[in-house]
C-alpha cells in the first residue's frame, strides 16, 4: 500500500474519532437546547409576546410571521402542472426514487449517473 495512503487514513481516523467523540457532546447539549427552545417559543406564543425581551444576559427580538406548509400535495401537484410553477419546488432529487426507477429499468430525462468514490473507516481491534 501507498504509505502517503496510509498514513493519510491513519490522520483521517483519529481526527474522526476526535470529532465524533466532540459530536456525541453537541448532539446532547443541541437536544437540551431545543427542549429549552420550545418551552421559550410556547411561553411566547401563550403570551403574544412581541418585540424585544431583555434579561440580564440576553436579548431576544421576537418575530412573529407565516410560513407556508404544505397540506394538500395533490392539489399543489395541480397547480403546479397547470400553471408551469416549479419555482414553487427546491431543486434536490429524491435518490432513492430515482433508484428505484432505474432498478426497474426506466431512464428519467434530464438524470445522468455520475460516478462517485466514497468510503467507510473503523478502527481496527
Amino acid at each position: 500500500m501507498n504509505e502517503t495512503l496510509s498514513t493519510l487514513i491513519e490522520l483521517y481516523g483519529t481526527q474522526r474519532e476526535k470529532r465524533l467523540l466532540a459530536q456525541k457532546e453537541v448532539d446532547k447539549l443541541e437536544k437540551e437546547e431545543k427542549v429549552l427552545q420550545s418551552h421559550i417559543t410556547r411561553i411566547l406564543e401563550d403570551d403574544k409576546l412581541q418585540g424585544e425581551v431583555i434579561t440580564d444576559n440576553f436579548k431576544v427580538f421576537v418575530d412573529r410571521g407565516q410560513k407556508p406548509v404544505a397540506t394538500d400535495w395533490n392539489a399543489l401537484s395541480d397547480y403546479i402542472v397547470k400553471h408551469k410553477a416549479v419555482d414553487l419546488l427546491q431543486r434536490r432529487l429524491t435518490e432513492s426514487a430515482v433508484f428505484a426507477r432505474w432498478g426497474d429499468g426506466i431512464q428519467i430525462p434530464g438524470i445522468t449517473p455520475t460516478d462517485t468514490t466514497t468510503f467507510k473507516i473503523n478502527r481496527k481491534p
